[in-house]
């Protein structure tokens, strides 16, 4: 139980990480806005936003499933914060 507690917490933190880095290039993207490149930004931006939901809804149903079966599950595009 201690294994499946850490690898949730470093897929949050991966993800707190990856919003963190999201927000930023928005707000990048919104100043790029006045001269026409932001648009662009913002398009590839509101994909990515849109599978990292995805992300946050799927994975921990899956680990869920593969934990109640007493099986181990590894998130991937997690960075291992906690060891």
């Amino acid at each position: 139980m201690d294994e499946h507690g850490k690898h949730v917490i470093n897929f949050q933190l991966s993800l707190l990480l990856y919003s963190f880095i999201f927000s930023t290039l928005l707000f990048v993207s919104f100043l790029l806005m006045v001269i026409l490149i932001g648009f662009v930004l913002i398009t590839i931006l509101c994909i990515l936003a849109i599978s990292m939901g995805i992300l946050l809804i799927i994975y921990p149903i899956l680990d869920g499933i593969a934990a109640s079966k007493g099986e181990f599950y590894k998130y991937p595009l997690t960075i291992n914060f906690i060891s």
